[in-house]
């Protein structure tokens, strides 16, 4: 009788052990589950996600009659999902060379193209957007290098330059809250808009 007791208590001992091993490997099995659907959610998010970068500013273009002289330039969705505009806040400032401050407004009143037709597909741009220089930022018209077009100059001190920047606000189908934004500085020697600064003033997340 003692020894079938004892034989007992082994037996019990073992299933035990072996209960809680099975359990152990149960609880590491959905974690490694967890942990594979989540790498598996973030990869998804990642490449099925809208990515709205802005290129080919052009330079100054002096404006007919009272126009007022502007820029052109794409945005292009490089993501694998349509883009879904929110917001854009766009627009040109003067700012101290050596303090740099990008002050440019949300459009209010007036809706800016990419508002207007706010969805862009995927591996899709926008070509020619027209942003005009703002009327407190005087311009003179001279030719270019090269003689054959005329060109607005802007008027600086000798401690300013001129910034254009644009931030797009937008969402995509399994995704929202993301934000691309892209500065560019006036540079007299090319007569054009050269990037300027770096991630501070330009980003996609």
């Amino acid at each position: 009788m003692t020894i079938f007791n004892g034989f007992l208590v082994l037996l019990t001992f073992f299933l035990a052990i072996f209960g809680w091993k099975q359990a152990n490997a149960t609880q590491l099995a959905a974690e490694a589950a967890k942990n594979a659907n989540d790498i598996a959610r973030e990869s998804f998010q990642l490449t099925k996600r809208p990515y709205l970068y802005v290129s080919d500013v052009s330079q100054l273009v002096p404006g007919k009659g009272t126009e007022r002289p502007y820029v052109t330039y794409t945005v292009t969705n490089h993501g694998g999902t349509p883009a879904v505009i929110n917001a854009v806040k766009v627009g040109f400032c003067v700012s101290d060379i050596l303090d740099p401050k990008i002050d440019v407004d949300f459009h209010r009143g007036d809706t800016h193209p990419l508002e207007d037709s706010p969805i862009i597909p995927a591996n899709k741009q926008r070509t020619n957007i027209m942003e005009s220089l703002p009327i407190r930022v005087e311009t003179e018209i001279f030719a270019d290098l090269s003689g054959r077009k005329t060109l607005a100059f802007p008027v600086l001190k000798n401690n300013e330059e001129l910034l254009f920047s644009i931030t797009i606000y937008y969402s995509g189908p399994f995704s929202s809250g993301h934000e691309s934004s892209f500065c560019w500085s006036w540079y007299v020697n090319s007569e054009s808009f050269i990037p300027f600064g770096g991630e501070p003033y330009n980003y996609v997340k």
